[in-house]
């Protein structure tokens, strides 16, 4: 185990990394913010079906919070590509570095917040809860694969460099 802890420090240097604190933080905030409305959301659904005489009134606020949960969603996929470019950037000279960073950042951000989420889920009864998390990790499988896929192109090009 300590192995790994060993290479996992050898990409992430969160110590100093302040782009890495401040995407973690911008992250986990409007994550947070976005469980919040969502819970708030479904309670309000449950206080519009138990007093029918303000549907209208809970009918609005339950679309204003629509509205801000699908504005948190694009806003976290802005964030999520702009770390990634602003990583690749930043470690430009230093071959696969700021992806790998990316992709472990990421895939621990991630796998946190599918946790509360899930958390969540079971307290308050709610539902769904991992909408933003999809469209965020989609982006990081997709430079997962591409990675790969540029890994495995140059590997099997230097390996036939050598065969020849």
């Amino acid at each position: 185990m300590s192995n790994l802890s060993i290479k996992l420090k050898n990409y992430i240097y969160l110590k100093d990394n302040k782009l890495a604190k401040l995407y973690l933080l911008i992250f986990y905030v409007l994550n947070a913010i976005y469980l919040y409305l969502e819970v708030s959301k479904n309670k309000l659904f449950i206080l519009f079906n138990t007093y029918p005489e303000q549907q209208k009134f809970y009918f609005e606020k339950a679309h204003n919070i629509t509205t801000l949960t699908s504005f948190m969603d694009n806003l976290l996929i802005i964030i999520n590509v702009m770390y990634l470019v602003l990583n690749i950037i930043k470690y430009r000279n230093k071959k696969y570095k700021g992806v790998n960073e990316y992709l472990i950042i990421s895939f621990i951000s991630l796998l946190s917040i599918i946790i509360v989420s899930i958390i969540l889920h079971v307290i308050f009864s709610t539902y769904y809860l991992l909408e933003p998390t999809f469209l965020v990790a989609e982006i990081t499988i997709v430079v997962l694969i591409i990675t790969l896929i540029k890994t495995a192109f140059k590997f099997l090009l230097s390996r036939s460099k050598h065969e020849i």
